[in-house]
């Protein structure tokens, strides 16, 4: 709870009912969410991360840790940042990701990561009338082959 004295300044004293807030809600299209606040005010605010079809895998830090990621199935973690910065995956609510769509011209797809970024990709095959049914290693496997769902 917050309470100000008789100069104006804030404080936070402990209230058994909680303090302000706001209360969050799902719907069928707003079906997660998580509390962030407001970083000038302290608000608090409801974030409602989207639906998509292919998640990202991992998260990235930032300041001295720009250049660290860690791996974070983002399908069912979001990212976040400790005080220093360091990236971190929390559980529980999804995190970011991209929305494959279909069309007459690609009506199938799968998803991928980036290697380096883990950014979420919607991969479309090539549609053909007729497909492979063996697939042929190289190198050292080239007399390896996958039929159907056989493995070397």
């Amino acid at each position: 709870n917050c309470t100000f004295d008789d100069t104006g300044k804030p404080t936070c004293t402990a209230h058994e009912g909680g303090g302000d807030g706001v209360n969050c809600t799902t719907t069928a299209d707003l079906d997660e969410f998580y509390c962030s606040n407001n970083q000038t005010t302290g608000a608090a605010v409801c974030e409602y991360p989207p639906k998509n079809s292919c998640y990202d895998s991992m998260c990235s830090g930032t300041g001295d840790f720009v250049k660290v990621t860690i791996s974070c199935n983002q399908s069912d973690n979001r990212c976040g940042l400790s005080d220093t910065g360091y990236p971190t995956c929390i559980p529980g609510v999804r995190g970011n990701g991209v929305n494959c769509t279909t069309t007459a011209d690609r009506d199938e797809y799968y998803c991928s990561n980036d290697g380096t970024t883990g950014s979420a990709v919607c991969v479309y095959p090539p549609k053909n009338t007729c497909y492979d049914n063996k697939c042929m290693g190289v190198g050292d496997f080239v007399k390896c082959y996958l039929l159907l769902q056989s493995v070397c």
